[in-house]
């Protein structure tokens, strides 16, 4: 997959997480080959016809299948499933804390399940190499604002939620709700 990153929203801190994990043989967690400038050249070309030369892109592992929120809006998952998937969910963190990265943003949309039912954790946009780092705007899968972000907490609401179909922690109106005033509800929770 080719990953083509707007000028306007790269992420300096993602660059450089996904340069640390490039080439790595992580389990569970999506394959990044390469990234960089040097991937858009002169033969590239935008759905416009435009060159995109010199313009950051990653490439990294395709995979095939479907994320894990498409997945549960479709099914419930057999008990076999739950396990299967939570294992796979925990390699990947663990894969991910042997190189010091806590993802901060796990949740069904950012995982996805291939046709053969291996996991891969995607999406870095918010990972961080911070020894302590915050949590952030995660609001159904992740630690409140006030919290030190860990990605075993947003595991075990995966696992609620892959279980039984249902969010552990669900505040009525919390999508209008600012950041700040939902994490205030789960501390009250």
């Amino acid at each position: 997959a080719f990953k083509l990153i707007n000028q306007e929203k790269i992420n300096k801190q993602e660059l450089r997480l996904m340069a640390k994990l490039e080439r790595q043989d992580l389990e569970n967690i999506v394959g990044i080959l390469d990234g960089g400038t040097h991937l858009t050249g002169e033969n590239w070309n935008d759905p416009e016809g435009g060159r995109i030369e010199g313009r950051y892109a990653i490439l990294m592992e395709y995979v095939d299948g479907q994320t894990l929120e498409e997945i549960l809006k479709k099914r419930k998952l057999t008990p076999h499933e739950v396990l299967d998937y939570s294992a796979q969910i925990l390699n990947g963190i663990k894969s991910l804390r042997k190189h010091g990265i806590t993802h901060r943003d796990l949740k069904p949309k950012n995982i996805k399940v291939n046709t053969q039912g291996e996991v891969k954790i995607l999406d870095f946009g918010i990972a961080t190499d911070e020894s302590h780092p915050k949590a952030r705007n995660n609001q159904e899968f992740g630690t409140p604002t006030n919290m030190e972000a860990d990605d075993i907490f947003s595991f075990g609401l995966l696992v609620y939620k892959m279980a039984t179909g249902k969010n552990l922690i669900d505040v009525p109106g919390k999508a209008l709700m600012r950041h700040d005033a939902y994490a205030n509800e789960i501390d009250r929770i």
